[in-house]
């Protein structure tokens, strides 16, 4: 009945070692990884206002009447 014990010894010595990296990967499963597509989310919306903002531009330019 060795693996009892090298379970306990384990569990022991690297049990905080565990318990923080669960903690570790449970945050960035709840909140780091759904926060970043809405950080993603957030940067393609300004991307897509930029461009519909610059081909407003170049169109309200187009129509200018431009004097000789």
């Amino acid at each position: 009945m060795i693996y009892p014990q090298a379970i306990m010894q384990t569990m022991i010595g690297m049990g905080p070692t565990y318990v923080h990296y669960i903690f570790t990967w449970v945050k960035m499963a709840v909140w780091d990884a759904p926060y970043r597509v809405w950080l993603d989310i957030e940067l393609e919306k300004l991307s897509i206002e930029r461009d519909q903002y610059l081909n407003t531009s170049d169109e309200e330019s187009d129509e200018t009447p431009k004097s000789a």
